[in-house]
């Protein structure tokens, strides 16, 4: 049987009380759930036959050009000489784009593991692989010094490969709610979505009104640190901190991730 259950934390109400603190400072003074929105919306609509296709090794000349997302994210930019690109990684039980950077005048990888072999070997020194393989590209994007960048570079790094997903990769979407509205929006959807989806619960809808939602950014001396709450189907609401230095390249100094309100979806793909 196919059920959705919130399964709230121990402390809930602690942690709730935690989080508005967290979150008392002033919001960021641009529109976050428009930029999250205007970036869900610029990824490419599933398409089982490419994925299909994609999971068979095959890159179709007419796949998705990820650098459209700096329509989106205009804080960022590719490193001069830079663009993105990306392969796919089937995992023979799901599959998922992974995002790289090339030089604009260098060919493309032509499949996963073509990109894995070189990508290990040019590991910096410290750098840990699993990490590296998903995330390096973020080295070769420059960030505007400034909330709305580092907001975006969030997004960026959350997101960025969240399209084209294939089977048990599913059970990683996730999508950003950055205001009440957007959260409104966000359940109206989970409301509509239909089978193999079931809606979420009152209760978990009842804790989840408690949450402020806004994202916060924090420019330190060395480093900017920036929080933003997710939503999953499969895991409920989580609030992301990360710190990202100042300095280029953005290294990603922290990432914790506190879930809020736990959903558990009783279902396999």
């Amino acid at each position: 049987m196919k059920t959705a259950r919130c399964r709230k934390p121990i402390c809930l109400g602690i942690l709730l009380a935690a989080v508005g603190a967290a979150t008392a400072a002033e919001p960021p003074a641009f529109d976050a759930q428009r930029i999250a929105d205007d970036f869900e919306a610029a990824q490419p609509a599933d398409d089982f036959p490419q994925q299909k296709l994609l999971m068979e090794g095959v890159l179709p000349a007419d796949r998705f050009d990820v650098n459209r997302y700096f329509a989106v994210l205009d804080a960022l930019k590719p490193a001069e000489g830079w663009t993105l690109d990306w392969v796919y990684c089937n995992r023979g039980i799901g599959g998922f784009p992974v995002l790289y950077a090339r030089r604009s005048d260098a060919a493309p990888f032509p499949d996963h593991a073509t990109y894995e072999a070189q990508a290990t070997n040019a590991l910096p020194a410290g750098a840990e692989a699993r990490e590296f393989l998903r995330y390096g590209y973020l080295d070769k994007i420059e960030v505007e010094d400034s909330p709305r960048g580092y907001f975006q570079l969030a997004v960026l790094r959350l997101l960025g490969d969240r399209f084209q997903l294939f089977w048990h990769e599913f059970y990683n979407e996730i999508h950003l709610v950055c205001s009440a509205a957007g959260w409104k929006e966000r359940l109206k959807f989970e409301r509509q979505r239909g089978e193999p989806y079931r809606s979420p619960p009152r209760d978990f809808v009842a804790a989840a009104k408690k949450l402020d939602f806004a994202p916060q950014v924090r420019l330190a001396d060395d480093r900017a640190e920036v929080a933003v709450t997710t939503y999953s189907p499969f895991g409920g609401l989580t609030r992301h901190e990360f710190a990202f230095a100042r300095t280029a390249p953005h290294r990603l100094l922290k990432h914790e991730a506190t879930p809020l309100v736990l959903l558990e979806q009783h279902f396999v793909f």
